[in-house]
């Protein structure tokens, strides 16, 4: 499979890479990320500096943004095929695209375009004057920065943005509705910057989506359970750190409904790629028993001849890209691809940054609504410090703070780990399903510490350190381990070994 991967992964680099600069295509700026998101590095600037030429229509026009929508007045690139031969990725919905072909378009290329503008102007704009290249827009006109540019553009579009994002509440279309939340969840900042619509479209589909699937409610899938809008709805769940009681029901449906030869299905109709890799990703990031092999395998079997992954047509690039980051990211253990929900602003503790009790809880939960979870093992460890009283006393609350910080700094270095506030001076590390055990990374941390303590706050301030007890539970079992390990920590503080800073390895957490 390896020497096969590679011919895939080059086949479709290389197609990425080929992409020609059409000055109007509608997904220009999905391709450009899908380039950007493969390692390669497209030209930005020019990509900027056309769409600063083009004139803006009306809010509710067909020209309300700086690009295209679909391609009613472009012609469709190579990579997309003419129009007549475009083919709905579920047959049933063919007759639609015959009649309504760009409307059909525009299903799948709004939601991508709203994620992707988001994402890559939001990207830019974060760029500082000093770092951003300067670009002349036209001929005679004054200098500005790819920041500026990109502020601009986005502050225009944001309005329009979440006007489209506001149509996917109304539970008029689950594949649609639920497609848009599935595209944001690709896009980190695209998520943040529109998180308000985001959980309102989760919202919507949250009822729905209690029996663990989430049922058509259109012609011709109304009732029907539909694997891409189950899958579309967990992606959000996971990118905005929400309901994870649900998250459970989902990734469990989702790994019933896998079919053996890896891909994945609506209703009847064959297994399609953009379906599968929407329930791939969620079930290869959250599920150890998930054996990735059949969907890489189908995954492989789809690829054209150019190096391009399908579903209609216009979106190949964007899909290719996806595609291939999910066979990079399927060959990798399944700790080092296991997908922990995001912390949101609820759950997040303000001092360091890190996920909240509140949000331990809500792991707790998302294990116990998932069996795959529920037995997996979880190296776990509690963690209190030593000597940050006698800090607080000498350099004061503010020091004290920025102590905390660093101490959950160092934790986060640690590879395939959340690290949780408890409360107070105390931390929890929870490894990831199939992790290794932590008590030598801990052992290892003690060492460097001290050292990186005193680069930060000075040799003369009293050094805090950390001491803790670790081990590891089945998953089903993490909040009791919690209650255990934090009663028993109490126990090492007349231990005086290294300086206070005792590291205990106690195997099997009850």
């Amino acid at each position: 499979m390896s020497s096969l991967f590679e011919q895939v992964e080059s086949r479709a680099v290389e197609a990425l890479a080929g992409l020609s600069v059409l000055a109007d295509e509608p997904m220009r700026i999905a391709n450009v990320l899908a380039q950007r998101s493969v390692g390669l590095q497209p030209d930005v600037g020019r990509l900027l500096n056309h769409l600063s030429t083009r004139q803006l229509g009306a809010p509710t026009s067909t020209i309300r943004y700086r690009w295209e929508l679909s391609h009613r007045r472009v012609d469709p690139p190579a990579y997309a095929g003419p129009l007549e031969n475009w083919r709905a990725w579920r047959p049933l919905e063919q007759q639609v695209l015959e009649r309504e072909s760009f409307d059909f378009e525009e299903r799948l290329t709004l939601p991508i375009l709203i994620a992707d503008s988001s994402q890559l102007l939001d990207e830019l704009r974060r760029q500082s004057a000093a770092d951003a290249p300067r670009l002349s827009l036209v001929s005679g006109r004054s200098q500005r920065s790819l920041a500026d540019m990109a502020d601009s553009m986005l502050t225009e579009a944001e309005p329009v943005l979440r006007k489209d994002l506001a149509q996917f509440v109304q539970m008029l279309n689950a594949w649609t509705d639920t497609f848009a939340l599935f595209c944001l969840a690709q896009r980190p900042r695209a998520v943040a910057l529109h998180r308000p619509i985001a959980l309102a479209i989760t919202s919507s589909y949250s009822m729905a989506g209690q029996k663990g699937f989430v049922e058509g409610t259109r012609f011709p899938f109304h009732g029907q359970p539909l694997v891409s809008a189950s899958a579309h709805l967990a992606a959000g769940l996971l990118a905005l750190g929400t309901e994870f009681g649900l998250l459970g029901r989902l990734v469990t449906w989702l790994k019933r409904v896998a079919l053996p030869a890896g891909g994945f299905q609506d209703a009847d109709q064959p297994p399609d790629v953009l379906t599968s890799l929407a329930a791939a990703q969620v079930l290869a990031g959250l599920d150890p028993t998930f054996d990735v092999r059949p969907t890489a395998h189908f995954f492989m079997s789809r690829q054209e001849e150019k190096g391009f992954f399908r579903a209609l047509g216009p979106e190949v690039p964007w899909l290719t890209a996806l595609v291939l980051n999910w066979l990079r990211r399927a060959r990798l253990p399944f700790w080092q691809r296991f997908h922990w929900p995001n912390p949101n602003d609820s759950n997040t503790d303000r001092k360091t940054g890190l996920a909240g009790f509140t949000y331990f809880l809500e792991l707790c939960e998302l294990i116990a609504h998932c069996p795959c979870l529920a037995g997996a093992n979880l190296p776990f460890a509690f963690i209190d410090l030593v000597g940050f009283r006698a800090f607080n006393n000498t350099c004061g609350q503010d020091a004290g703070d920025q102590a905390l910080e660093a101490c959950a700094a160092a934790l986060e270095e640690l590879p395939g780990v959340k690290i949780v506030r408890d409360g107070g001076d105390e931390f929890l590390v929870i490894g990831a399903p199939t992790r290794g055990p932590l008590y030598q990374d801990l052992v290892h941390l003690r060492e460097i510490w001290p050292e990186k303590f005193c680069r930060r706050f000075g040799p003369d301030v009293p050094l805090v350190r950390m001491r803790a007890l670790v081990g590891h539970v089945g998953g089903s079992r993490l909040r009791l381990a919690r209650e255990n390990l934090g009663r028993r920590i109490g126990e090492l503080k007349n231990v005086k070994e290294h300086d206070g800073a005792v590291i205990r390895d106690i195997g099997s957490i009850a």
